[in-house]
This record gives structure tokens, sequence and C-alpha cells, in this order.
């Protein structure tokens, strides 16, 4: 008990799971935090202000892609529904998600 908490992606399935990790690290009074490596860069740091001086987003196109032999489409874990429930998107798409959610922008 008493440890703090960081977690890297994809940290549940659903919105209740997370809102439930976030509601026992609150009682037991300890942080939980992202730990999506890219959005602690300072690369990162110099988009979101460039886009303080570029105003309003209003719409945000990103990719994330990768080779994958045969082997990988049959027995990695991100093709196995089974094996993580979020496959492929809560794995590799997570980095597109991110930079798309509002927070990025603020």
């Amino acid at each position: 008990m008493g440890k703090h908490i960081i977690c890297e992606k994809p940290l549940a399935v659903t919105a209740a799971e997370i809102k439930g990790m976030i509601d026992v690290c609150k009682s037991s009074n300890v942080l939980f935090m992202d730990g999506t490596m890219f959005m602690h860069l300072d690369r990162t740091k110099r988009v979101v202000e460039a886009k303080k001086q570029l105003g309003k987003i209003r719409k945000v196109v990103s990719s994330f892609c990768f080779c994958g032999d045969e082997n990988f489409h049959k027995n990695d874990i991100r093709t196995k529904k089974d094996c993580d429930a979020l496959g492929a998107l809560g794995d590799l798409g997570w980095y597109s998600v991110k930079v798309s959610m509002p927070s990025m922008h603020s």
C-alpha cells in the first residue's frame, strides 16, 4: 500500500474500470499517472505550444503503422481477442487516440 501507480496503455477496457482504479487510488491517497511516454517529450510540449499560437483545432489526422509478418498475425497478443480485449487499437492505435484527445491541445 501507499505506492503511486504509473500505467501505460491500455489502462483498461472500459471507462468504468478506469474510474474504479482512480477511485481506489484516491481513497488510498496515491497518484494514478498516465505513462504514455511521448506525452512527456520536449517535442510534444513544442506541438502543444504551437497549437496555442494556431488557435482552435478542428481536425486531427494521425496514423501509426508497422509491418508484421505471418508469424505476428498468427501469434501476437494484439491479434487475439481473447488475450487483449482492445487488440491493436488498445496497443498501437492508442498513440493516434491520445494525440487526438482535447487535453493534448489545452
